[in-house]
């Protein structure tokens, strides 16, 4: 064979070995760890193929599994989306108690979208690492937001009146 043939036939192959992993979900863990390969169900476990090898995982384990970053990126868009629309409805409530009730559901959605950034942002690098800072420092600010509409609803509890000593009047001035 001629040495041309004999590398496309080695790329094809190095093709063919890597394209399970480019086209790879994932894995995390309850207990915090996370997988980065093809998962393929088989009933009460998956078999995750990383570059590694492969391992099998009980469902009851696991936290969550992705596709891919702009999936992630998605999911946490439509749920910052639906916290900023509480948000602005949360202005219009005048009612301390239900404006509070509004921001904390927001909080709340918030909070897991944060926290799925936070499970993902080490596992992915280049642009697609990028996606999820820029999307995990907006979800943070909406958060911020959030919380400062929060602070300004406390009640302000008036000083009691105490009575404190009356200072005696200055004395006249003297010619």
């Amino acid at each position: 064979m001629r040495k041309s043939n004999i590398i496309i036939i080695v790329t094809f192959m190095i093709f063919l070995l890597v394209i399970p992993y480019v086209i790879s979900e994932v894995v995390i863990l309850k207990d915090g760890n996370k997988y980065v390969g093809k998962v393929t169900d088989e009933g009460d476990t998956l078999k995750i193929a990383t570059p590694d090898g492969e391992m099998t995982v009980k469902k009851d384990r696991i936290k969550a599994i992705y596709k891919d970053a702009s999936a992630i990126v998605k999911e946490t868009t439509d749920i910052l989306t639906e916290a900023q629309k509480l948000i602005a409805g949360a202005n219009k409530i005048e009612d301390p108690k239900e404006r509070n009730a509004t921001l904390d559901k927001s909080l709340e959605m918030l909070n897991k979208a944060q926290n799925i950034c936070m499970d993902v942002i080490d596992v992915f690098s280049g642009q697609d690492g990028k996606s999820i800072g820029n999307q995990l420092k907006e979800i943070n600010s909406t958060m911020k937001h959030a919380r400062f509409l929060k602070v300004m609803d406390k009640e302000v509890t008036p000083p009691k009146d105490e009575k404190k000593p009356v200072p005696p009047p200055p004395e006249p001035e003297k010619p």
